[in-house]
């Protein structure tokens, strides 16, 4: 199982793989502002050998998407909250003189999670209850 992340907007925020099933969340913009679309899948090796794409699962698959789903869901509300406290920043620093801030260390994804970790969770209102089991 992994987190991949590409920070330079060109491919998904950020994809999480279970056994050859993933997800990958994709930033989108609206007319409410930006939000995580999900895209799911499974990959295969043909009988070529040819890595190959499936959006079909087989039960033992769907136990593995399951999972990934939930990750995914978690991972996508963090990144909406992200969009929000970060838009929220944008529209304050148009009204008041900017002020000298140090740059971010990290990548993306640890910029997302500080700026999380300063202000009060939300209540969730996925109709997924977030997965209270170890996390990778």
């Amino acid at each position: 199982m992994s987190n991949e992340q590409n920070t330079q907007n060109k491919g998904p925020v950020d994809r999480i793989n279970e056994g050859g099933v993933y997800a990958k969340l994709w930033e989108q913009n609206g007319d409410k502002g930006r939000f995580i679309s999900i895209e799911t899948g499974r990959t295969y090796k043909d009988q070529n050998g040819k890595y190959k794409t499936s959006h079909s699962f087989t039960r033992a698959g769907l136990m593995k998407l399951e999972s990934v789903i939930r990750r995914a869901n978690e991972e996508a509300r963090k990144w909406e909250e992200y969009y929000r406290i970060k838009d929220q920043e944008q529209q304050q620093a148009q009204i008041e003189p900017a002020q000298p801030q140090s740059a971010p260390q990290g990548d993306l994804m640890a910029e997302r999670d500080a700026a999380l970790a300063n202000t009060a969770p939300e209540t969730s209102t996925s109709a997924l209850e977030p997965d209270h089991g170890p996390t990778q």
